[in-house]
C-alpha cells in the first residue's frame, strides 16, 4: 500500500510543483496509508468500544486512539521499507520488489499461523510449555508485560494509553522527517524515468 500511495498515482509531479512542501505531501500520503490500515481493525474493534460505553466501561473508548496509533506505526514501517527499497533499487524496481515482498510476507504469516499444526508432537508440547512459562509473572507474555500495553490501553488504562498514542505519533513523525527527501528523489525518478541503481 505504501508503494502504491507514494509512487503509483499520476499527480505527483503536479503536487511537487505546488506551493506545498514535500514534507507536507509525504505526511499527508502517510496519513492516507494509516487511514487505510485502520479500516479493517476499526470494523472489528469499534463495536466493542461502543458496547463498553453502553455498559458503563467508558475507558474502552481508548480503542479509538489505540487503533489509530497502531495504524500510524504500520504506515511508518511501510513507508520506511518503501524508502529503503527505493534507495537500494530505484523507484521503478521498488514497485516490483514490494509486490513480491508483500506476497511472500503474506504467505509467511499464513505459514506461521499454521506452524503449530506442522510441528511434531514433542515440539508442540515444548512450545506449549514455553508459552505457559512466559505467561508467569515477569515473562514476555505475562499480563504486566509491555507487549500487553496496547490491550491495556484499549481497556482505558491511562499510562499505557498515553505511551501507545505517543509512540505511534512519534514514530510516524520520525519516519516522515527522516525519509521525505528520499520520497522527493524517488518521485522525480518515477515521473521522469530516471536511472536505477544497479
Amino acid at each position: 500500500h505504501a508503494v502504491a500511495a507514494l509512487f503509483d498515482r499520476g499527480d505527483l509531479d503536479l503536487l511537487l510543483s505546488s506551493p506545498l512542501s514535500p514534507r507536507a505531501i509525504f505526511m499527508i500520503r502517510g496519513l492516507g496509508i494509516a487511514v487505510g490500515a485502520c479500516l479493517v481493525p476499526s470494523l472489528l474493534l469499534l463495536p466493542f468500544a461502543h458496547a463498553g460505553v453502553a455498559v458503563g466501561r467508558v475507558g474502552m473508548i481508548g480503542i479509538y486512539p489505540v487503533v489509530m496509533s497502531l495504524a500510524l506505526v504500520s504506515a511508518a514501517i511501510g513507508m520506511a521499507l518503501t524508502m529503503t527499497l527505493v534507495r537500494m533499487f530505484g523507484a521503478r524496481r521498488a514497485k516490483t520488489i514490494a509486490q513480491i515482498a508483500a506476497a511472500l510476507i503474506g504467505a509467511g504469516f499464513f505459514l506461521l499461523s499454521q506452524a503449530q499444526n506442522m510441528l511434531p508432537r514433542r515440539q508442540r508440547e515444548a512450545l506449549l510449555a514455553w508459552a505457559k512459562n512466559e505467561m508467569q509473572a515477569g515473562g514476555w507474555l505475562s499480563p504486566d508485560s509491555v507487549l500487553w500495553w496496547p490491550v491495556r490501553a484499549m481497556l482505558g488504562e491511562a499510562i499505557p494509553l498515553l505511551l501507545v498514542a505517543g509512540c505511534g505519533v512519534g514514530f510516524f513523525w520520525l519516519v516522515v522527517n527522516l525519509t521525505y527527501r528520499r520520497f522527493v528523489s524517488g518521485t522525480q525518478e518515477s515521473v521522469v524515468g530516471g536511472r536505477t541503481r544497479q
